[in-house]
């Protein structure tokens, strides 16, 4: 029997499996796990919403904003710059996160289910028919891997009186007359605004630091923001870790003065790795997966109520497929080349380039959607998920800071050219806390490291 402490459920009759059962309309009820967080929104009429999961507002002022408990009846329109991990649930509509990375399964047939957290909630009797692909997470949506479920994608939201799909009406920004100089400042108020909106309501925040990137602007905009955090590094073998990874993460936390720790996994708990098996199926174990942390105790280290900072979905905003897709009429062919290429994500990959066809966004750059929805939808997502269950009595939360329409908005404006690289992201770390930057960022070095390290791996 699956431990439901981590799930949700919405549909027309209450669970008493779950700890909490919501009545949200005449016939909608939101059953929640104990571990679930959630709050009650509602707008100026008095209609009520509920939040599941964390969210706080991307604001252009720089300073914190909190997602009041009085909403604004557009709620759709107005939680385009909420950022964070979260499901929005009305009397009306079901509305995702900018990456949908809180995700929400439904199943094609209705059978009193809404939607749910896992596929096996929204369609009990479903039978996992893509193995290969659910057991490493990548999973292309709106597939699951499970026959008659789909995921709810970024750019839809679900009518939750009769479970029809639509489009979601984002506001992208289509003739953008900021200056290169204006957008950084833009980006860099907002992400302030978001990781000062965090810092307030955590009790205790850490940063997780590598030599790459998407860290370093992660730190850079946190160092910036005047709060109190600290940083942590997950400690793995020489054939699975880089040497830069191991000597940067300290020397930068000494820059900007905040305390750095070093966690190191334990011998691997099998009990775990069975659990997990039991109500997930068969799942990778490789380094850097979730089942590989949790199997090594890695989140032991942590105060049940520390918030981990992660910088997740930060590689949005980078062309990130450019060099495996070379043409703007993006094909069912090239979105199963970014994933596990099985009949079932196949299908789905068709079925996700229909949608782009049939509602197109404009101000999107089509490989930028793809890596969007693809990807950062499907596998990244699904590791959170996994994140979800596994680490729910050893964290408080995982907050994915980089996650808001409002700030994909911004992104999505740069020219391909300066996205390709990161050059936007070195230039927003060289704006907000340059000495960071004296420390090199994925050296040619460490990426011949790298390739010695994966011929190794080859033989041991």
């Amino acid at each position: 029997m699956r431990n439901i402490s981590s799930d949700f459920l919405i549909s027309q009759q209450p669970d008493q499996r779950f700890e909490t059962s919501i009545h949200l309309s005449a016939n909608i009820y939101i059953s929640i796990g104990k571990n679930v967080p959630f709050r009650e929104l509602r707008n100026i009429n008095g209609e009520r919403s509920i939040l599941i999961g964390h969210a706080v507002v991307a604001s252009d002022s720089g300073e914190p904003k909190r997602i009041g408990e009085i909403v604004k009846p557009d709620i759709l329109a107005h939680s385009q710059n909420w950022a964070g991990r979260w499901l929005l649930i009305s009397p009306k509509m079901i509305i995702p996160d900018g990456v949908a990375s809180l995700s929400c399964f439904y199943p094609i047939n209705k059978n009193g289910v809404i939607g749910a957290s896992h596929p096996s909630l929204a369609c009990p009797t479903s039978k996992l028919i893509d193995e290969a692909a659910v057991a490493t997470g990548a999973v292309i949506p709106p597939g699951t891997g499970y026959e008659g479920v789909k995921k709810l994608l970024p750019t839809q939201i679900m009518l939750i009186t009769d479970g029809r799909i639509k489009k979601r009406p984002v506001n992208f920004n289509t003739d953008c007359k900021l200056t290169y100089e204006q957008l950084l400042e833009s980006l860099a108020a907002k992400y302030q605004s978001i990781i000062r909106g965090i810092a307030a309501e955590a009790n205790e925040l850490w940063l997780p630091l590598t030599a790459g990137l998407d860290s370093r602007l992660l730190l850079a905009i946190a160092a910036s923001s005047n709060i109190e955090f600290q940083a942590f590094t997950f400690q793995k073998g020489y054939l699975n870790m880089p040497i830069a990874d191991r000597v940067t993460p300290p020397k930068l936390s000494r820059i900007v003065k905040i305390n750095h720790k070093k966690i190191y996994g334990k011998a691997a708990n099998k009990d775990i790795v069975d659990e997990m098996t039991l109500h997930f199926g068969r799942l990778s174990e490789d380094p850097g997966t979730p089942l590989y942390f949790a199997k090594h105790g890695y989140y032991d280290s942590f105060n049940s109520r520390a918030t981990l900072l992660s910088g997740l979905f930060g590689e949005l905003g980078r062309a990130y497929f450019h060099r495996k897709i070379s043409t703007n009429n993006i094909s069912a062919d090239d979105i199963a080349t970014t994933a596990v290429r099985t009949v079932p994500n196949y299908q789905a990959a068709q079925e996700l380039v229909d949608w782009w066809h049939t509602y197109p966004l404009s101000g999107v750059d089509p490989i930028e959607r793809a890596h969007w929805e693809a990807r950062l939808s499907g596998k990244t997502c699904n590791a959170l998920n996994l994140s979800d269950y596994m680490f729910q009595n050893k964290i408080s939360g995982i907050f994915p800071a980089f996650n808001c329409l409002d700030v994909f908005c911004d992104l999505f404006s740069f020219e391909r050219e300066i996205r390709i690289g990161g050059q936007h992201m070195l230039d927003l770390v060289k704006m907000l806390c340059p000495e960071i930057l004296t420390l090199p960022i994925n050296s040619k070095g460490n990426v011949i490291e790298r390739r010695f390290r994966a011929l190794l791996r080859k033989f041991v």
